[in-house]
Parts: C-alpha cells; sequence; structure tokens
C-alpha cells in the first residue's frame, strides 16, 4: 500500500474526455497512478460500473484510451472543497503495456521537476 501512495501524484490535474453509457463528458483526473486515478464529477456513477477515459498526458508522453472501473464514490457527499471535490475513484486493471508504460514515463518525469524544485535557491 505505501509504493501505491509514493506513486500517485496528488497535485497534478490531467485533463481527460470521459464517456459513461454513450455520454461523453470533459473531466480532469487526479491521484495518477498504473493502478487508477480519481475522476471529478458530479455525475453519480455505480460502483462496478465501468468508464472510458481519453488521457492526454502532458510533455508529449502522448494519448491513452483505456477503460477504468469506478471502486469508489463521494459524488453524494454534501462537502465539496478544493481538496474534497465530488469523483469517484477509478482502477485499471489490467492496463494495456503501452498505457502503463506512458502513466510510468509520466510519473517519473513529474517526480524529476519535483527534484529540480526541490534542489532550487529560496
Amino acid at each position: 500500500m505505501e509504493k501505491r501512495k509514493s506513486d500517485r501524484l496528488q497535485p497534478l490535474v490531467i485533463r481527460t474526455m470521459w464517456t459513461y453509457q454513450e455520454n461523453e463528458s470533459p473531466g480532469y483526473l487526479t491521484n495518477l497512478s498504473e493502478k487508477g486515478a480519481f475522476l471529478a464529477t458530479d455525475d453519480p456513477i455505480p460502483i462496478g460500473d465501468t468508464v472510458n477515459l481519453d488521457i492526454t498526458l502532458p510533455w508529449q508522453i502522448g494519448e491513452i484510451t483505456l477503460d477504468a472501473v469506478v471502486e469508489w464514490t463521494s459524488v453524494d457527499s454534501q462537502e465539496r472543497t478544493a481538496d474534497h471535490p465530488r469523483g469517484v475513484g477509478l482502477s485499471f486493471g489490467d492496463l494495456p503495456a503501452e498505457a502503463g508504460e506512458k502513466i510510468e514515463a509520466f510519473i517519473h518525469r513529474f517526480h524529476e521537476l519535483v527534484a529540480q524544485l526541490e534542489d532550487m535557491p529560496t
């Protein structure tokens, strides 16, 4: 569990187009890892249902398309803040190899940039 937490990218927002039951919507992901992500949405999506994601990763890493399963939801929560947006927790299951490689490259690049910022004088 500890490895999963360290691989998640809490502060970074990634735009996505997502499709659920043939309805396509723009949205954003946070907490991206090779295991899953958080999709911010006010749309109620039942736990266990599948959404399709079209994700464009920054830094010219590229686009990926994959299916994700809703593992949990906070859509019904009355609390909505910048730290706790409404949405659903997604798991990716068996990631296609190319998608996994791109997510891994994205996480690696993010950590490189964080390290550079930490080394900068204040």
